[in-house]
């Protein structure tokens, strides 16, 4: 994993503001920490922590974040029974700062304006308690998809996905309490994890990326409202990318102040205040970096940017371009009616009591599933590509429950729950048939069942009666454990 000459003839440019430069290269040497959070809405950190002595798999508590680990000998985390459940998300320590500090309340409405591929979403919309509003944009299709698929594994009914050039969305849309402005930018700082970023590096090459980058927090300074928070985020050391932007948006607008950040259990140095001939604004130092040597992490940039209600003294005008309307997701609000005929069928199958639903907006996307929403409306842009959690497939012969929708709903049902050992789970994760004990099937109806592991639901399960020659061989589960789950990776 050395660095090659080309990458370590263009760092020597960062030796001046290292305080080691011999440690920070010898970081870069090693590999990056798998690290992780716990999903706060179904298991508490202790818990969580509890549930790795039990699986032996050695961790680290990230002493900044309650519910963050180091994971010190298990490197599959992406297959392991706790993520298909939910419990848990694989992101890299230094990612999940952000979102900590962007700190959104309760009933705030969010804006992420880079989302994919999406942790920094789910941890503000966890954070939230699947309240408020959570609008996760980003320009690549394919990456809000994967986005999109965290959401429904880990139960997030607050999060709007949306595909479109960050820098121009409407500024009409000017009324976000939070914003996250994590850039687009050279990536430097993962290279401990991909080399290959530090293999092509040029100052051209930052300062051509520092236009988008200023375009964007342009942007999230308009969409931003009076009173709200930005934060500004690169995973880059060049100053090109993060001092020189924070600096042009600083002399454009005199509504908006960089906050002082003080992160207990971190380490960090300010930004700068100078580079290379250059004086930046005197706020500059509020801003901090984090080198990939004073934390076992990754690099990284962040700015805490505070919005007053004084005007800009110099206002771009809105460049927006037209939004792109070929990917449109149809979403209506179901009857009341309607509404009552799927609770009913979740209680009449699942034991599920109607009132812990009610609370959410029920909404029915392309005729395709049920959603469930904490909000109920999403802005009027022709390219929201979901809204809520699926929790009911409609496009079939009969309604039946997403995978998605299990993990949700299995804590509230009261029946046709199987519980299956630790040798049934291994086949349950191949997507295989399990050969149920007597005391597994109890009073179960054959169809579909939520199947649990250690209490946690872990999916769907088909139960079949049948007649075969074994009476081991009679009842059944077949595995319904999507395909795209089983297969997950850890990175």
């Amino acid at each position: 994993m050395a660095l090659s000459s080309s990458a370590l003839s263009f760092l020597e440019r960062y030796r001046p503001i290292i305080d080691d430069y011999d440690a920070f290269l010898s970081t870069l040497n090693t590999p990056l920490p798998l690290c992780l959070w716990s999903n706060d809405l179904r298991i508490t950190s202790d818990d969580f922590a509890t549930l790795l002595d039990e699986e032996q798999i050695s961790y680290q508590r990230i002493p900044w974040m309650h519910n963050g680990f180091r994971i010190l000998n298990q490197h599959s985390m992406g297959r392991h029974w706790s993520y298909i459940a939910g419990l848990c998300h694989i992101q890299e320590e230094i990612s999940m700062l952000p979102p900590h500090i962007l700190a959104p309340n309760h009933n705030d409405s969010v804006l992420d304006l880079c989302a994919a591929p999406g942790g920094k979403t789910l941890q503000m919309a966890i954070r939230m308690q699947n309240n408020g509003s959570v609008l996760a944009n980003d320009i690549h299709h394919q990456r809000i998809r994967a986005l999109s698929s965290h959401a429904q594994r880990l139960g997030l009914t607050n999060i709007t996905s949306m595909i479109n050039n960050a820098s121009h969305i409407p500024s009409s849309l000017n009324d976000f309490d939070r914003i996250l402005a994590d850039v687009p930018c050279s990536c430097e700082g993962t290279s401990r994890k991909n080399p290959g970023v530090l293999q092509q590096l040029t100052v051209k090459k930052s300062q051509a990326q520092a236009k988008q980058q200023q375009a964007i927090l342009r942007r999230a300074v308009q969409l931003c409202k009076p009173g709200g928070r930005i934060l500004y985020s690169t995973c880059t050391y060049a100053p090109e990318e993060n001092e020189a932007v924070l600096n042009a948006i600083l002399q454009e607008y005199n509504n908006i102040h960089i906050i002082p950040i003080n992160i207990s259990g971190l380490k960090t140095t300010p930004a700068l205040t100078y580079w290379q001939g250059q004086e930046y604004h005197s706020q500059m130092s509020n801003a901090i970096r984090i080198w990939p040597h004073h934390n076992n992490t990754g690099g990284f940039f962040i700015a805490l940017i505070q919005k007053s209600t004084q005007h800009p003294s110099k206002p771009k005008a809105d460049k927006s371009s037209p939004l792109e309307n070929s990917i449109y997701t149809a979403q209506t609000l179901l009857s009341p009616q309607e509404q009552q005929n799927f609770l009913h069928g979740l209680n009449l199958r699942f034991g599920i009591e109607p009132e812990p639903l009610t609370q959410y907006h029920w909404h029915n996307q392309n005729q395709q599933a049920i959603s469930l929403s904490s909000q109920a409306s999403t802005p009027q842009l022709n390219n929201i590509t979901n809204t809520g959690l699926a929790i009911i497939h409609t496009h079939g012969k009969y309604p039946k429950v997403t995978s998605a929708g299990a993990l949700f709903l299995g804590p509230l049902a009261q029946k046709n729950k199987i519980e299956i050992t630790t040798t049934q789970l291994a086949i349950y994760l191949k997507r295989q048939t399990i050969n149920l004990d007597q005391n597994q099937y109890g009073n179960i109806l054959p169809g579909a069942v939520f199947v649990t592991y250690k209490g946690y639901t872990l999916g769907l399960g088909q139960y079949r009666q049948q007649k075969n020659h074994s009476p081991q061989k009679d009842h059944q589960l077949e595995s319904l454990l999507p395909k795209r789950w089983a297969q997950t990776s850890s990175a």
